[in-house]
């Protein structure tokens, strides 16, 4: 069974530049609260941060651009924002 990750978007729209934390279902779980008040610590420093999370099976999974179609989205929506009308 393929699951997609899950991500929580930042609460400021990110105009040039943006960070994600990766990170595990089991993790999420447990540290829900300390993610978002970092997320929401460095929304404050002007850095939009995208938590993101899944039960991966192993690490390679994280580095697999096939499993990146979070990032590829914001990223293709940052390109669209950005460009001249």
């Amino acid at each position: 069974m393929v699951t997609a990750q899950k991500y929580v978007r930042p609460k400021q729209q990110p105009l040039t530049r943006s960070f994600a934390v990766i990170t595990d279902l089991q993790t999420w779980k447990h540290c829900q609260q300390e993610l978002t008040a970092y997320q929401q610590m460095l929304g404050e420093e002007q850095l939009p941060t995208y938590i993101i999370y899944k039960e991966w099976k192993k690490p390679e999974e994280v580095k697999t651009p096939t499993k990146w179609s979070v990032l590829r989205t914001i990223r293709l929506w940052l390109q669209k924002r950005l460009s001249p009308q």
